[in-house]
C-alpha cells in the first residue's frame, strides 16, 4: 500500500518576471493546473534561491521566550490585551482548529475600513516583539511579505491574461497588500486530540493512515502562498476530488486558491480544499494569505450581490473580530 498521495505539480514561474508579456504558454499551464488540481509548487520567482533561509529566519519568532510572545497575544487569549486581530495566538489546550501556536502580521499601515459593526479589529496596527529574535528580524519579515506578495501578483496576472481579463482591474482588489502573513508552529498533539473545523465531522487520519493536524478547509481570500519545513504534511484536494501531497522543493512555494477566486474568474477557478497531516514531530510553516482591501467589493462564493471584503469576513466569521464579552 502506498504511504503518500501523488505530489503537486511544480512550475518554474521565472518567465512571469523575465518576459511577462511573452509567456502565453506558461499562463495557460498555470490556469490549467489550478483548474485541474487547485494548486502547484512555484519555483524560479525572485529570491527563490535563498527563500528557504529567509522563511526560517522569519520563523525565528518562535524562539522567543513564552513571556515575550505572550505580550503580543490577542484578547482571545489574554482579555486584558487591546489587540483583537493582529498578534500572537498561543497554543490552546482545548479541542480547536489546530494544535499549534501562530503569529499574524498584516500591512504596516491598515487600509481603509468601511464603517461596519465589528470591524474595529481590521484597523489595528501590527504587534511587534519589543526584542527581536535577532537584529533586523522585522525588516527581513516585511521583505518576505513583499517577496511572497510579488509571486501572488505575477500568478494572478497570468490568470487574468489567459482568461481575457484586464490585468490591472483583476489585481486591483489586492494591490494594496492587505494580506496576512501567518507564522505557524505545530506541536505533537495529545493522543486524544481531534482538530475540528466548523460543523463538519472531524477525521482523525487521512486515507493512508496519517494523523490529521488541521481538518479540510478552504481559505478566505484570493490566493495563498505557503512554505513548509522538509517534514512536509500539507495536502491539497483538487476539483477532481483527489488529494495531493505538497512536495518540499528547495526554493519552492506552494500556491493555492481562496474562496474569492471563483467570482473573479466567473467560476473557472474555485477555492482549494487543503489540510495538514503529521503529529509525531514539531513542524513549522509560513503562509501569506492574499486578501482584497477591506473596502474592495468582492463576490462571495455562491452569491450574486457584491459585498465589501470587510463585510464578507464579518459574515463568514460572526463574532470572530469582536472583543469577547466578559464572563
Amino acid at each position: 500500500m502506498a504511504d503518500h498521495f501523488p505530489p503537486s505539480q511544480t512550475i518554474d514561474v521565472s518567465p512571469l518576471f523575465d518576459t511577462p508579456g511573452d509567456c502565453a504558454a506558461l499562463d495557460a499551464a498555470i490556469v490549467a493546473v489550478l483548474a485541474a488540481n487547485g494548486s502547484f509548487v512555484a519555483t524560479g520567482f525572485p529570491g527563490s534561491n535563498d527563500n528557504d533561509e529567509a522563511a526560517n529566519r522569519v520563523l525565528a519568532f518562535f524562539t522567543l521566550p513564552e513571556a515575550e510572545k505572550d505580550l503580543l497575544a490577542t484578547c482571545r487569549a489574554r482579555p486584558e490585551h487591546p489587540n483583537i486581530y493582529r498578534g500572537y495566538y498561543p497554543l490552546r489546550d482545548k479541542q480547536s482548529f489546530a494544535y499549534n501556536e501562530t503569529y499574524d502580521i498584516g500591512p504596516e499601515t491598515p487600509g481603509t475600513v468601511p464603517p461596519l459593526p465589528g470591524a474595529d479589529g481590521f484597523r489595528e496596527f501590527n504587534r511587534w516583539p519589543a526584542r527581536e529574535p535577532f537584529p533586523g528580524w522585522r525588516t527581513r519579515t516585511l521583505a518576505y511579505v513583499a517577496r511572497a506578495h510579488g509571486l501572488s501578483q505575477a500568478v494572478l496576472r497570468a490568470v487574468a491574461r489567459h482568461i481575457g481579463k484586464d490585468e490591472e482591474t483583476f489585481v486591483a482588489p489586492c494591490a494594496g497588500s492587505n494580506s496576512t502573513l501567518r507564522l505557524l508552529h505545530y506541536l505533537p498533539p495529545p493522543e486524544d486530540y481531534l482538530p475540528r473545523e466548523g460543523r463538519q465531522d472531524a477525521i482523525r487520519e487521512d486515507e493512508l493512515g496519517r494523523r490529521i493536524l488541521t481538518q479540510r478547509h478552504v481559505d478566505t481570500g484570493i490566493m495563498s502562498i505557503l512554505w513548509q519545513e522538509p517534514t512536509a504534511g500539507l495536502q491539497m484536494q483538487g476539483p477532481d476530488g483527489a488529494w495531493r501531497d505538497v512536495s518540499v522543493i528547495p526554493g519552492g512555494l506552494s500556491v493555492h486558491l481562496g474562496d474569492l477566486i471563483k467570482g473573479m474568474t466567473d467560476g473557472l477557478l474555485v477555492g482549494t480544499p487543503h489540510r495538514v497531516t503529521g503529529g509525531l514531530v514539531e513542524r513549522s510553516s509560513l503562509g501569506l494569505f492574499v486578501e482584497p482591501d477591506y473596502d474592495a467589493l468582492v463576490l462571495a462564493p455562491d452569491t450574486t450581490e457584491p459585498v465589501t471584503y470587510a463585510g464578507h469576513l464579518l459574515n463568514e466569521f460572526p463574532g470572530r473580530f469582536e472583543r469577547p464579552k466578559a464572563a
